[in-house]
């Protein structure tokens, strides 16, 4: 109702249109960011996106804020949507700086903390938003730059370098050892934990703070059906 409102929109389906550009956009891309990691490294690729990411929050709200066109606004959506496909690159991340025997339970904590995103997200995003409508997305924003700082200042590189992740890879599987640098030994490995369950609530945050609550609002507001609410 807000974004109708804001943009002049007659129709209810049009706000479709703000869930279909963030998911093409992440469709255009979701195989590219594992497939860059392969060259450029997971930290890097990771760095990209979460700034991406944030960026594309800000423009979103820079479109309501400044009043820019709807239009406008479904191109920031879908770029949003392009930098946002990284779980697989987190999920490699894991994979290349972890024991093999512990990949299972930090592949379990790390659902969990994006799980409570979705838990505290839409209650942050709600309050927000009543009080002034564009500050999810700032606070999106924000998330997604958090994000990309504690990828930068606390996860090391997994795995070889740039100029020979695959040869390393495949040496680290030969030897039975974990391949990141950052994370020679067990312990120093799990000293990685903490930033990575915390980036993953955080960038869980960039999503769940700003659409998971509009079909409600839709709901309350037009009385909407769940299959109408899918149009």
């Amino acid at each position: 109702p807000g974004l109708m409102t804001h943009f002049g929109l007659s129709s209810v389906s049009s706000i479709g249109f703000a869930s279909s550009a963030f998911s093409l956009g992440r469709l255009c891309t979701t195989s590219i960011w594992p497939i860059a990691s392969d060259y450029l490294g997971r930290r890097r690729v990771l760095c990209i996106a979460l700034l991406g990411s944030a960026a594309g929050a800000a423009l979103q709200g820079a479109a309501i804020t400044l009043g820019w066109t709807f239009a406008a606004f479904l191109v920031a959506r879908g770029m949003t949507g392009m930098f946002s496909g990284i779980v697989p690159v987190l999920k490699a991340y894991i994979f290349d700086a972890f024991p093999a025997d512990d990949v299972p339970a930090i592949l379990a904590y790390r659902e969990a903390a994006g799980t409570l995103a979705f838990v505290l997200g839409p209650l942050w995003g709600g309050a927000m938003a009543t009080r002034y409508f564009s500050s999810p997305l700032y606070f999106a924003s924000f998330s997604g730059a958090f994000a990309a700082l504690l990828v930068t200042r606390f996860l090391g590189e997994a795995g070889a370098s740039a100029k020979g992740l695959g040869r390393g890879r495949r040496r680290s599987k030969a030897s039975g050892k974990p391949g990141a640098s950052a994370g020679t030994g067990q312990d120093s490995s799990w000293r990685l934990l903490f930033p990575l369950l915390l980036l993953s609530f955080a960038w869980a945050c960039t999503r769940t703070c700003f659409h998971a609550y509009f079909p409600l609002m839709l709901a309350r507001e037009y009385s909407l059906s769940t299959a109408k609410m899918g149009t």
